[in-house]
């Protein structure tokens, strides 16, 4: 049947998805290049706004020498408030600094009875939390930083712990390993006079 007439008006199913199959393909790939271009840009911001804040925590650790503490403090906020909106960025050196460098002038400003202190564990918490891919340098200067606002807090077991983990990230450190026993010497001391 060469010659069927109603033939010529059917289209085989290969033709008829055809056109469906290469819109979806198109569609796909134009998908996926907006999805890497996002990506891309996203990444460039973020590198722009981690140079950035890197330039203003050079500047509050120079305002802090000068003895310009408040100064200090509202630049390291401002890049706070900057890096707060980009979760992608918490974990980021810069972020972690920014958090350690707060905690530091709250320390060094306010008296060990005010409320500077808690703030600043608050901030070294938050570090804390947000480093555990960074590298352990780092996390033991979060520890350090950490045992020494225990220490104004007053609670000697928690400041011990925190010397303890600083030891332990940084073995090369000396410096930790005999502030740990300073401290665990006073408790000692301390239980026998009480």
């Amino acid at each position: 049947m060469p010659n069927d007439p109603n033939r010529r008006f059917k289209r085989s199913p290969k033709r008829r998805y055809l056109p469906l199959c290469i819109a979806l393909s198109i569609g796909l790939v134009i998908g996926l290049w907006t999805s890497h271009l996002q990506k891309v840009r996203a990444k460039e911001r973020g590198e722009e706004m981690s140079q950035t804040v890197i330039s203003l925590v050079g500047q509050a650790a120079k305002l802090k020498e000068e003895k310009e503490t408040a100064e200090a403090r509202n630049l390291l906020k401002a890049a706070l408030k900057m890096m707060e909106p980009s979760p992608e960025l918490h974990q980021s050196e810069p972020y972690l600094n920014v958090l350690i460098g707060l905690a530091a002038l709250e320390i060094s400003v306010n008296p060990p009875d005010k409320e500077g202190v808690a703030l600043a564990i608050r901030y070294l918490e938050d570090a804390w939390k947000y480093a555990s891919g960074a590298k352990d340098k780092l996390r033991a200067t979060i520890a350090r930083e950490r045992a020494f606002a225990e220490l104004l807090k007053g609670s000697m077991d928690d400041a011990a712990l925190w010397l303890s983990r600083a030891a332990e990230l940084d073995p090369d450190e000396e410096e930790a390993a005999k502030q740990v026993d300073v401290v665990e010497r006073y408790r000692s001391w301390r239980g026998r006079v009480k």
